[in-house]
């Protein structure tokens, strides 16, 4: 099935009908009716975990904090159909970040992330293959606007590797099992380790400014479904620091044992209590202004 739905993205990005029309973009620009694009990307990366700025709501972005907004950049390539519907392969890299410390001030329910006191930080690497779809761009084609509206989607594949800062250095959390993932039966509830290579499903919305007959601009958020629940390698409960010291090598198991739980309570008091939230998968977004160049627009 993959290797078919790549087979098919394929055959779209290299399809250009036999019968090609060319439109007049402006009296001195003809364009035909697939236009290529390439371009480059610059915005911001934000996200959605355990360790956010307050108690969760139902919308998506109700649990993220402004000050963890970091850097983010992508280069893409893309094809786009009579101005109605673009297909795009899109890399992007990013960082992303969270703490409880965040929420110092907090009385109410996110009180309990500020006692549990994580935090982490984490380098996003991705791929996107992203359909573009023109919903007011379904008319005559004198009739575009040289504004545009459009909705995105697909899906994407990501590579993430969550760290926290311990004696002045950032430590990996994947190798510590910081939950007791893959430790065995004892653990089942947790589960296997998990992969820092993981699929995620991207949605958002843009605008596109064609700025010339070479040119579009667009600004668009894009938010990331994930089927992971451990962007901060947090999700399930605290480990007994005993587990740590039978299943890792003794240097690991010392760094284990700090990182895991790091609250004003003592781990004994902790082992089996709620450390996140596994019902809820975590998320992240970008907001990035593209500038793209068009390759295929000629004079008259």
């Amino acid at each position: 099935m993959k290797h078919g739905a790549l087979t098919l993205i394929a055959g779209l990005f290299l399809y250009v009908p036999s019968k090609g029309q060319s439109y007049f973009f402006n009296e001195r620009y003809l364009e035909p009716a697939w236009l290529w694009e390439g371009g480059i990307r610059f915005g911001v990366m934000n996200c959605k975990t355990d360790l956010g700025k307050k108690a969760a709501r139902w919308w998506p972005v109700s649990d993220i904090a402004l000050s963890e907004t970091r850097p983010a950049g992508s280069i893409y390539i893309q094809a786009l159909h009579n101005h109605r519907i673009g297909f795009r392969i899109q890399f992007t890299s990013g960082t992303i970040s969270g703490a409880d410390s965040l929420v110092a001030k907090d009385t109410g329910p996110g009180r309990a992330r500020y006692e549990r006191n994580l935090h982490f930080r984490s380098r996003i690497m991705e791929t996107l293959l992203l359909i573009e779809f023109y919903p007011f761009s379904f008319r005559e084609r004198e009739d575009l606007k040289q504004i545009q509206c459009y909705l995105l989607g697909g899906s994407g594949w990501f590579h993430f590797n969550p760290q926290a800062k311990w004696n002045h250095h950032w430590i990996e959390l994947h190798p510590l099992h910081t939950e007791g993932q893959g430790f065995g039966k004892e653990f089942k509830s947790t589960g296997r380790t998990y992969s820092l290579n993981q699929w995620n499903i991207p949605l958002g919305a843009g605008i596109r400014l064609d700025a010339g007959p070479h040119f579009h601009c667009r600004l668009e958020i894009l938010y990331r479904f994930l089927r992971t629940d451990y962007l901060d390698d947090v999700s399930t409960t605290y480990v007994d620091p005993k587990a740590f010291e039978r299943n890792l090598p003794p240097y690991l198991a010392v760094i284990a044992i700090q990182l895991a739980d790091r609250s004003k309570q003592t781990a004994t008091q902790n082992v089996g209590t709620i450390r996140g939230n596994p019902l809820k998968k975590d998320a992240y977004l970008d907001c990035q202004l593209s500038i793209g160049y068009l390759f295929n627009r000629k004079k008259r």
